[in-house]
C-alpha cells in the first residue's frame, strides 16, 4: 500500500512526548478513529493487526478440527420460545419483522441459531466432537456492581461452540482449548489468569474466563486471594461473610412512621447499622417467583440467583406480580409464606450466620425488630445469593478478599444438555438416543487487540508481537535518481501485500519514526550511493541499526515468503 493513499495517517512528527492512553497513542499513529458517540472504528493499519490476529486464532482452531460457518446474527421468535429465552430479550433488544410476519431478535446470543443449524446434519456417533466458530458484533453492557446496565459498547466477537456426545467428553474439550489459547496470548505478552465467571442469560453448569493480568487497571471486576490464589467474577465470587452474632433476644412488633419507606431511612429512624437491616426481594423466575432474604450491607447477585433458580430468565416482579402476595405493601418478608408454594424463599448466609436484625412484616407502619432465622422466619433453601464485598473472608483459606480489575478476553461456557433437550438437539450413542451438550466460547477481539497494543507499548511507539505487524516492510526511496524510483517501484511490486511505500516527500529520519510508531519491523531505504553495488539498506525496529543487503536476496526473500532478515 503506498502512504499517499492509505487512510488515517500519524498525526504530527514529533514524538517526543509519550501519550499515556494506549487508545489516544493508536489514534495518533493511524490504527483508529475516536467517533463522537466514544465508540472506535479501526482504520486500515488496525484493521490489518486484527486481521492478523484473527488469523492466528483461527489457526488454532483449524488444528482442532474447528470448522468457519456463518450464520444469521438475528435469532428467531421461534426459536427463543423453543429455548425458553424468549422474555429474557422481549423488550430489551432490537427485533424485526419479515414480510411473514415472523419476529428475529438482535440478541447477542446463538446458541438457538447454532442448534437449529446443526440439527440440519444427520451426524453419525463417530463425528463428534464438532466444533464450529464464527464472526459477529456483539453488544457488551456496562454493569455497575448491583448488576445494573449503565451503559453499551459494541464490539466484535468470535464465536465458538462445540459438541459432544457426552459431559466427559465436553469437560476434555474446554482445558484443552483454553490451554491453546494460553499459548498464543502469553506468546504476545499477555498473562493470563484462569478464573471462575458469569453465565449471562444462558443456561449452564458453570462458566470460566481467561483474563488478561492488566495490573489492576482493566475493566472488569474481580475478588482475589493473594493466599490461595481463588480468584472469580464480582457477581459470582463466594466468600464467608462476616458475622454479627448477638444474645437472641425477643422478637417485638413496632411501628414506624410513613416516611420510612426505604430500607435506609429506616435504619436511620431505628439507629441501626445497616448490617442489622434484613433487605427482601420478589423475583420473577421461568416458572415461579423467589423471594431473596439478605443482610442490608450486601447487594443479591443475580447471576447466583439465576444459576440456583434453574433457568436464564429472572427479573424484578412488577407492583401487580408483589400485590398478589403482599396486598398489605410495607417491607417484604418471608414470615406468613410458609404455605405458599408459589413463592420459593432462599435465605442468604449472610443472615442464617447472624442475629437480632430488623425484618419487614408485609403491613405498612410496622417492622419485626431482634427477628431471627429459624425462630421467628424460615426459608425454602439457604444459600450464598450475595455479591462479595472487598474484606470478606477467603472461602477456600479464610483470607480477607482483595477487589482486582483485570479484562476477560475469552468466556468459556460449559453450556451443557439443556438448550438440547428443549430444543430436540439429539444424537444416537451406543444404540442410546441423548441430547447433545454443548460449549460455548467467545472472544472480545476488539479488547484483545488494545490489551495486545497495550502490552506491545515502548518507548518509540508499538513493538507488535511477531506476526501481528501491519505490514513487513516499511519502503521509501532517500534518492534522487530515476534509477533510485524505478528501484523502489520494483521492490513494492515484489510484495505489495506486505509493504507500506512512503512516498510523502518527508526526511528519512521522520519516516523512520512513522515506521518505530506504528510498529513496522524493517524498512528498506533506497539511497543513490548503494545503488551501483546493487544494495539497499535494511533497518531493524528490534536493534534500530542499519545495514546494507542485497537487494537480489532481498527479492528472493520476499518471492519465498520469509519473514525475517
Amino acid at each position: 500500500m503506498r502512504y499517499s493513499v492509505l487512510l488515517g495517517k500519524v498525526q504530527g512528527v514529533d514524538f517526543s512526548v509519550k501519550e499515556a492512553d494506549t487508545s489516544l497513542l493508536l489514534a495518533r499513529a493511524g490504527f483508529l478513529r475516536h467517533t463522537e458517540d466514544a465508540s472506535v472504528s479501526l482504520l486500515p493499519l488496525g484493521t490489518r493487526v486484527l486481521r492478523r490476529m484473527e488469523s492466528i486464532l483461527e489457526s488454532v482452531l483449524d488444528k482442532r478440527g474447528a470448522q468457519p460457518i456463518e450464520l444469521p446474527q438475528l435469532v428467531r421468535s421461534q426459536s427463543l420460545f423453543t429455548s425458553g429465552r424468549y422474555e429474557i430479550f422481549d423488550g430489551d433488544v432490537l427485533y424485526f419483522r419479515n414480510e411473514k410476519g415472523e419476529e428475529f431478535f438482535q440478541t447477542g446470543h446463538y446458541e438457538e441459531n447454532v442448534i437449529d443449524f446443526l440439527k440440519t446434519f444427520a451426524v453419525a456417533e463417530n463425528e463428534f466432537p464438532i466444533c464450529v466458530y464464527f464472526y459477529s458484533n456483539k453488544i457488551r453492557p456496562l454493569w455497575d456492581q448491583t448488576g445494573t446496565a449503565l451503559a453499551a459498547r459494541e464490539y466484535r466477537a468470535l464465536n465458538i461452540f462445540s459438541a459432544h456426545r457426552n459431559m466427559i467428553e465436553l469437560n476434555d474439550f474446554l482445558p484443552m482449548l483454553s490451554a491453546a489459547f494460553c499459548r498464543i496470548l502469553n506468546g504476545w505478552g499477555i498473562q493470563v489468569i484462569y478464573t471462575e465467571s458469569e453465565l449471562h442469560h444462558s443456561f449452564g453448569e458453570k462458566a470460566f474466563a481467561l483474563a488478561a493480568d492488566m495490573d489492576g487497571k482493566g475493566s472488569d471486576r474481580f475478588f482475589f486471594c493473594s493466599k490461595c490464589g481463588y480468584m472469580a467474577r464480582s457477581h459470582m465470587a463466594k466468600s464467608a461473610h462476616s458475622s454479627h452474632v448477638e444474645e437472641l433476644k425477643p422478637a417485638q412488633k413496632i411501628r414506624i412512621p410513613k416516611s420510612c419507606n426505604t430500607y435506609e431511612k429506616l435504619a436511620e429512624y431505628l439507629g441501626v447499622p445497616d448490617y442489622a437491616i434484613i433487605k427482601c426481594a420478589l423475583f420473577r423466575t421461568e416458572k415461579s417467583f423467589v423471594m431473596t432474604v439478605c443482610r442490608g450491607d450486601y447487594i443479591v447477585s443475580k447471576e447466583k440467583l439465576g444459576h440456583l433458580s434453574g433457568g436464564t430468565y429472572l427479573r424484578a416482579a412488577t407492583p401487580t406480580e408483589a400485590a398478589l402476595f403482599f396486598p398489605k405493601g410495607g417491607f417484604l418478608s418471608p414470615i406468613g409464606l410458609d404455605s405458599d408454594d408459589r413463592v420459593h424463599v432462599i435465605v442468604d448466609e449472610s443472615v442464617v450466620h447472624g442475629s437480632n436484625f430488623v425484618l419487614g412484616l408485609n403491613e405498612e407502619d410496622f417492622v419485626l425488630q431482634n427477628a431471627n432465622f429459624g425462630v421467628d422466619f424460615e426459608g425454602n433453601e439457604t444459600a450464598d445469593i450475595s455479591v462479595v464485598k472487598e474484606g470478606d473472608l477467603c472461602i477456600q483459606c479464610g483470607e480477607p478478599l482483595q477487589l482486582r480489575k483485570e479484562s476477560e478476553v475469552l468466556r468459556l461456557v460449559k453450556t451443557g444438555d439443556e438448550y438440547s433437550k428443549r430444543m430436540g438437539f439429539y444424537a444416537t450413542v451406543r444404540k442410546k438416543r441423548q441430547p447433545v451438550c454443548l460449549g460455548s466460547y467467545t472472544v472480545d477481539l476488539m479488547r484483545l487487540f488494545f490489551i495486545t497494543a497495550d502490552k506491545a507499548r515502548d518507548r518509540y511507539g508499538f513493538g507488535w508481537p511477531h506476526g501481528l505487524e501491519p505490514f513487513l516492510v516499511y519502503l521509501f526511496n532517500d534518492g534522487r535518481t530515476a534509477e533510485a524510483r524505478e528501484l523502489t517501484e520494483l521492490i513494492y511490486q515484489s510484495l505489495p501485500d506486505e509493504i507500506l511505500l512512503d512516498d510523502r516527500v518527508l526526511s528519512a529520519m521522520e519516516k523512520l519514526q512513522t515506521a518505530r510508531l506504528t510498529g513496522i519491523p524493517y524498512a528498506v531505504i533506497v539511497d543513490d550511493a548503494l545503488l551501483k553495488k546493487r544494495r539497499v539498506r535494511l533497518w531493524s525496529r528490534r536493534t534500530g541499526r542499519k545495514r546494507e543487503y542485497a537487494i537480489d536476496l532481498l527479492l528472493k526473500k520476499f518471492k519465498n515468503g520469509n519473514r525475517t532478515f
